[in-house]
């Protein structure tokens, strides 16, 4: 507005100088028409000396409470800037939503100065956050630069967790020991059944050489005995659903359930499926640490509509793996696919507070 003001002026300046063949009119009028370039020069300098840094000093925050988000302005010259707008904007991950959020400042000559914005999610989720753009005016406020934001920060908006006393099967407790199941795709040392007989190759152990076989091709045979597999359970969590509703209360029961886990001294994966990439994902949960870890990654799936049993997903990719808990958007916790709780969103943290599975 303020340049369309300038160039409306210049234009009846310059018409006037010329009407009245006044030299004091033309003076103006060029020293008027001159303030432009020098303004976009001035707004080019003025650019250079700014420093602007975006973080989010706390990576993670509650459903429901603000988080901050932190600009450092810095300038490095000794002429003050009257006007600093800033677009900042953040997308959250299942909402699908951009929120934009703009600021305007100013800053003097050889200052540094810091400013806050909050955000809040009542979603869980991931909320990737940047500095879209900023613009510098002249001091005059005439002329004004914009400038492309580099600086991003991410912020994980985390459920809620509640105390659960959880009693689990003694496939859950102590999983580092073997299954009884044996694994159809690799050989193993388990000599109560034999996997393959095939050719020797460098390195087998001459026991396990096939003696009457081998003398009847005239070539060394061995027999391959089967593996058993190391089977752990698996928390799984069910993405499946038209829309993002109830995410919150799901994220809640399993993670609270998770942590009820390790207080069980149980060692588990996290898993779930990820719909683009075609892949059903897992982390090895050992500690509270890992528990955050899983979270972190899961925030990156997307939500899906199938109608396939995400139980059977799961056995698809881990065909020797059959201990399974399962959370899902209806509240359903799930063991080996057969609904063992059923869960209401209201008042939720009283209804986990003791689980028997």
């Amino acid at each position: 507005m303020r340049l369309t003001f300038h160039i409306v002026i210049t234009i009846v300046l310059g018409y006037l100088a010329v009407f009245y063949a006044n030299p004091i009119m033309c003076t103006l009028c060029g020293v008027w028409l001159m303030m432009i370039p020098v303004g976009i020069w001035l707004c080019r300098a003025t650019r250079d000396d700014l420093n602007i840094l975006f973080t989010a000093p706390n990576y993670v925050g509650a459903i429901g409470e603000p988080c901050t988000l932190s600009l450092k302005i810095e300038n490095c010259s000794d002429r003050p800037v009257g006007k600093i707008k800033l677009y900042l904007q953040y997308f959250h991950q299942y909402e699908k939503k951009i929120y934009k959020i703009p600021v305007i400042t100013k800053i003097g000559g050889g200052e540094m100065t810091w400013l806050e914005v909050q955000i809040s999610s009542d979603l869980v989720g991931i909320a990737e956050c940047s500095l879209h753009r900023w613009q510098v005016w002249d001091p005059l406020g005439i002329m004004s630069l914009k400038e492309k934001g580099l600086s991003k920060a991410t912020v994980a908006f985390l459920p809620e967790i509640f105390p659960v006393r959880l009693q689990l099967p003694e496939s859950f407790v102590g999983s580092e020991g073997e299954g009884e199941d044996t694994n159809p795709q690799r050989g193993g040392e388990n000599n109560s059944e034999v996997f393959q007989i095939r050719e020797y190759r460098p390195g087998d152990r001459p026991q396990s050489i096939h003696w009457k076989l081998s003398a009847r091709v005239d070539d060394l045979m061995v027999r391959e005995y089967s593996r058993f597999v190391q089977s752990k359970a698996a928390l799984i969590f069910d993405m499946s659903a038209p829309d993002f509703t109830d995410l919150n209360e799901m994220f809640s029961l399993g993670i609270s359930i998770a942590f009820a886990m390790l207080e069980n001294d149980a060692k588990f994966y996290i898993a779930w499926y990820h719909s683009d990439q075609n892949h059903m994902e897992r982390m090895l949960v050992e500690q509270e640490e890992h528990v955050y870890e899983a979270l972190s990654c899961l925030f990156q799936a997307p939500v899906y509509e199938s109608q396939t049993p995400i139980s059977d997903v799961y056995k698809r990719f881990f065909p020797e793996e059959h201990v399974q808990l399962c959370v899902n958007r209806r509240l359903e916790l799930l063991y080996n696919g057969k609904v063992a709780h059923q869960f209401v969103k209201e008042n939720l943290a009283n209804q986990i507070k003791e689980i028997e599975i």
